[in-house]
């Protein structure tokens, strides 16, 4: 595997939100390199506050290879959290 061509760049076209709900997370990936994607997702404070939920790092997303350009492979995942933090700062 050629760690040098897997890229992903946060708060960027590669991770948005798409709906009020979903979020699209990307990844740019050499052309062919790999055949397969898990997205390990989830929020790690709940990790410690609710040991008793399930563990967001033993349920992966696949992600869905959705273009190649010829040098680049782009995957995706459509991801959804139960969990809301507020961004109230008060």
């Amino acid at each position: 595997m050629n760690l040098a061509g897997i890229y992903h760049r946060p708060e960027s076209e590669m991770a948005y939100l798409y709906t009020k709900d979903v979020m699209h997370i990307r990844l740019k990936i050499a052309q062919d390199d790999i055949t397969q994607v898990l997205l390990l997702h989830g929020d790690p404070y709940s990790l410690h506050s609710r040991p008793d939920l399930p563990k967001f790092y033993k349920h992966p997303t696949p992600m869905k290879k959705i273009h190649s350009d010829g040098v680049y492979d782009y995957w995706q995942a459509a991801i959804t959290e139960p969990k809301r933090r507020s961004t109230d700062l008060c």
